[in-house]
């Protein structure tokens, strides 16, 4: 007859007893230590179908994606692991490349709007100094309407 399980709130039999216990190996794990996770789909292959039915395999898309047509296959040595890495280093290189040419591109606009902003501004006090409101007011009136022009766009 098969031993009765004990229940979690049962006391064990203390040391000086003379029952008999079976010796169960415990089956603890360290602190700290979690059963691994499977790996997540993306840029995986499908599993190979059985060999028991003659059917396609079942291909998986994820938002009208297949991801089996779509992912690069995993390098299977390492002359194509090497391959990879310089492709990706290639391809981060030259986001680095255009992100430096777009941060050149705006320094360089923001130096031609500072100075066109002078040229504007020593020319309106030059013709504050002359005496030319009307003209001035004009040129400014113009400016606005035609911003407002451009904005509306």
């Amino acid at each position: 007859m098969a031993p009765s399980k004990k229940s979690k709130t049962e006391k064990a039999p203390s040391a000086t007893s003379k029952g008999k216990r079976s010796a169960a190996p415990a089956k603890t794990k360290p602190a700290g230590v979690t059963k691994p996770k499977k790996p997540s789909a993306c840029g995986k292959r499908a599993g190979k179908p059985s060999k028991s039915t003659n059917s396609s395999p079942q291909v998986e898309k994820v938002g009208g994606i297949d991801w089996d047509q779509t992912a690069a296959p995993a390098p299977e040595n390492d002359t194509e692991m090497l391959e990879h890495w310089c492709e990706a280093a290639q391809i981060e290189l030259h986001i680095a490349e255009m992100e430096r040419r777009r941060a050149e591109a705006f320094r360089k606009y923001a130096e031609a709007t500072n100075r066109l902003l002078e040229v504007i501004a020593r020319n309106a006090l030059a013709m504050l100094r002359s005496g030319k409101l009307d003209t001035l007011r004009a040129i400014l009136e113009s400016a606005l309407a035609e911003a407002r022009d451009v904005e509306m766009e």
